[in-house]
């Protein structure tokens, strides 16, 4: 009799418990979801204003009604992002409160009704409304529930409008749905299975979970002292390997390590992942590696280079990317230490790759390269100043660099002091 009251007792009480937690999880989750989902809207408005919007208009664009070419490129431009996330629509508004440019036509010239929201918006605010029954404006009636995203569009520090997305509501509904339909038949099926199994081995698994638990923990700790003495074994590796080919030339000592050094800055200032600034830092320790197979009387030569050794010099990035390519933890760094002489408008090598068909990577080391050369002393000149240097690099952004991250290596050249030793 115990028996069988123990096991009714644990069937309620498991019953209860299911009904609670499922409830609780799936409002907890279902809201998260929900917020998480907006929030991800948000950034893509404020995505869309900086990267698309402010790219094609000027502060005067938003008088009147936006046609002809810039009406064209940015809708062109918002095509993919209206049919990945299945936007209603998109819009731009004056400060006057008139629709300017809009994805649906119906939409143009038409005044937003709720006046609060836009000054909200123009105060610099990104703001969603909650979710509304949509008017239908056009032929398409799929959507009977969506929402608004508004985002301010600034220039200087001026706002000058309000970008405007229509969301279907089931883009953040049918996500929640999804989970609560889950979470039931979890439920369901977890205590069906869970009334049959747990109480018997309950007390046994306990004590095996345990024992499991702290012999998993010792394992952990292990196996991290092990990984910091192997990423200590590899970064060791990497700068003894730079470090011989700075060797090689008295005067370029410490290049490779001050080229990671700046490197690992800007990649901060960018705000790089741990991994990624890892990456970044091997590929700039490495970049010169190929010089190794370089001729000494090339690369410590105190006249002009002649063409032919010139070509020579200009082999390096591929004998570099030939040495490393059988590195495991370098793999995926190759393309960085190939095109870290490529020139952002062209003309560089080995590829005479331009824009952003150069490794991002590789344009930031290209800067610290370029940097650290300017300011070493060489058998055949003096070093420049620091500032002469920064005033070169500012000189050819859109040229040689990359103008952004010619920007980024200024705030970082501000966080780190980059005088020689």
């Amino acid at each position: 009799m115990r028996i069988k009251s123990l096991m009714g007792y644990f069937s309620i009480y498991s019953l209860i418990a299911f009904v609670i937690t499922g409830i609780l999880l799936s409002w907890v989750i279902s809201n998260h979801i929900k917020n998480d989902r907006l929030n991800s809207f948000k950034g893509i408005a404020n995505i869309i204003v900086n990267s698309t919007i402010k790219d094609t208009l000027n502060e005067s664009d938003y008088k009147d009604a936006i046609k002809g070419a810039n009406k064209i490129h940015i809708l062109n431009d918002l095509e993919y992002v209206i049919d990945y996330y299945k936007l209603k629509s998109v819009s731009i508004i004056n400060r006057e409160n008139i629709t300017i440019l809009s994805s649906d036509n119906l939409l143009i010239e038409k005044e937003i009704t709720d006046t609060d929201i836009i000054k909200q918006v123009i105060k610099g605010q990104i703001v969603s409304t909650k979710p509304y029954k949509f008017e239908t404006l056009s032929a398409d009636t799929d959507v009977s529930e969506v929402f608004d995203i508004y985002a301010p569009i600034k220039y200087k520090g001026k706002n000058v409008g309000v970008f405007r997305m229509i969301v279907p509501y089931k883009e953040i509904s049918m996500h929640t749905d999804m989970l609560i339909s889950i979470i039931s038949k979890t439920q369901f099926f977890g205590l069906f299975i869970l009334f049959f199994l747990l109480l018997r081995i309950i007390h046994s698994a306990s004590k095996t979970l345990v024992n499991q638990n702290k012999e998993l923990n010792e394992k952990k700790i292990k196996l991290e002292e092990s990984y910091k003495r192997l990423n200590k074994s590899y970064l060791n590796t990497v700068i003894s390997l730079s470090n011989a080919v700075d060797a090689r030339d008295p005067y370029t000592a410490g290049h490779s390590t001050r080229v990671a050094k700046i490197s690992l800055e800007i990649g901060g200032v960018l705000g790089f992942s741990e991994d990624r600034l890892k990456a970044l830092e091997y590929s700039a320790l490495f970049h010169d590696i190929g010089k190794i197979g370089i001729p000494d009387y090339i690369l410590n030569k105190k006249d002009k280079l002649t063409d032919k050794e010139y070509e020579i010099i200009k082999k390096h990035p591929d004998i570099g990317v030939n040495i490393l390519q059988t590195i495991d933890f370098m793999a995926g760094n190759l393309s960085i230490i190939r095109h870290h002489h490529e020139r952002y408008s062209g003309g560089g090598y080995p590829m005479g790759l331009s824009g952003k068909e150069i490794p991002l990577e590789a344009r930031i080391i290209a800067i610290a390269d370029t940097y650290d050369a300017m300011t070493s002393d060489r058998p055949y000149r003096k070093g420049l100043p620091e500032e002469a240097a920064l005033n070169e690099i500012i000189k050819n952004k859109e040229i040689q660099f990359d103008g952004k991250l010619v920007d980024a290596f200024i705030v970082a050249k501000s966080k780190l002091s980059l005088h020689k030793d």
